[in-house]
């Protein structure tokens, strides 16, 4: 039978012994990439293959690095390919761009600027591995500079009931500059299931500006956590663990359909996620080196669900834990 999930449990002393206070703090103002194209790259990872090790090459224990432009002019067409970078014979090349080939951008409309990217392809005879390749990365949009954002100053104002109730929590707001100099666009991603923080938050966020000509013509999309914390309640995190206690501490109704096997992950490795679900999909990282091979397994741990009482989410969500994953079939 699965244990009940454990969190660590702290106490805060209160500044007064009389009356409640509610101390604050709010991250910085973080301006979200556009939704890229890239998004939408077809065939998906799980389907996608792997470039063919060139026989000899391989015979001959040879291996080579390549990084590749990718430029997707229309919806239908293969990209246009440049090797960029290159170590080995032109017959990676030539396996790379045949590969490169079945890439299409379904989502890219007629008309529309061509997308650029690039990516890494690694062949390495000697790792037990045919080919790896690395995410396909787009082109960045320059950052947003601090000054096109005029923010008030303070915090966000708990009304009185709020601090007599005792609500805190985090807090989690998107924002969204349409037009220069104008009230932005608002929307609660997570309320704390506390309407009178949310309406703090509401009042406070819709002072924000954009006082700069938005970049390309685009919106510009930011988020914004705010973590209120009563002064003398309890505080909770979640503890660092290994991956067989994270499962134990997921909803049975997510342990099913999952078929992995770490050793081809470059296992071990430790995995840091923030906890979201299932408001929205888990923030997961990974320390250290990234390996493309642990993509589906991740996109997998990002749909998982932490089993937490209700009383006490406002004051874990998006808190972090660190998972440590060992070497392990995994068939749920």
């Amino acid at each position: 039978m699965p244990r009940a999930p454990v969190f660590l449990k702290y106490m805060t002393l209160p500044f007064a012994a009389l009356f409640s206070m509610a101390s604050y703090a709010q991250s910085g103002l973080e301006v979200q990439q556009p939704v890229s194209a890239l998004e939408c790259l077809t065939p998906t990872i799980k389907d996608r293959g792997s470039p063919t090790y060139p026989a000899e090459a391989l015979r001959m224990k040879e291996g080579a690095r390549l990084l590749v432009q990718l430029t997707f002019e229309s919806a239908q067409e293969p990209p246009v390919t440049k090797i960029l970078q290159k170590t080995g014979e032109d017959e990676f090349a030539v396996s790379v761009k045949d590969f490169v080939k079945q890439y299409r951008l379904p989502c890219l409309a007629p008309g529309e600027k061509p997308v650029r990217a690039s990516q890494e392809f690694v062949f390495d005879p000697g790792d037990g591995r045919t080919v790896v390749y690395g995410a396909i990365t787009g082109e960045p949009r320059p950052p947003t500079p601090k000054s096109c954002f005029s923010l008030p100053d303070g915090a966000p104002h708990p009304s009185k009931n709020a601090l007599r109730r005792g609500e805190g929590g985090t807090i989690m707001a998107s924002v969204t500059f349409d037009q220069p100099n104008e009230v932005p666009k608002v929307r609660i991603l997570y309320d704390a299931n506390s309407p009178l923080l949310k309406e703090s938050v509401e009042a406070h966020v819709e002072k924000y500006r954009f006082v700069c000509p938005l970049p390309e013509g685009k919106p510009v999309h930011t988020i914004q956590l705010f973590d209120f914390k009563v002064e003398g309640a309890a505080r909770y995190a979640f503890p660092d663990v290994g991956l067989k206690e994270f499962l134990q501490m997921v909803e049975s109704v997510d342990l099913t359909n999952a078929k992995f096997d770490t050793s081809e992950m470059s296992c071990p490795f430790d995995l840091s996620i923030n906890v979201r679900r299932p408001h929205m999909k888990n923030l997961v990282g990974e320390f250290g080196v990234s390996d493309p091979s642990r993509r589906p397994f991740i996109e997998w741990i990002k749909q998982l669900t932490i089993k937490v009482p209700r009383n006490l989410e406002p004051y874990l969500f998006n808190k972090s834990m660190k998972v440590s994953v060992p070497c392990i079939k995994l068939e749920l």
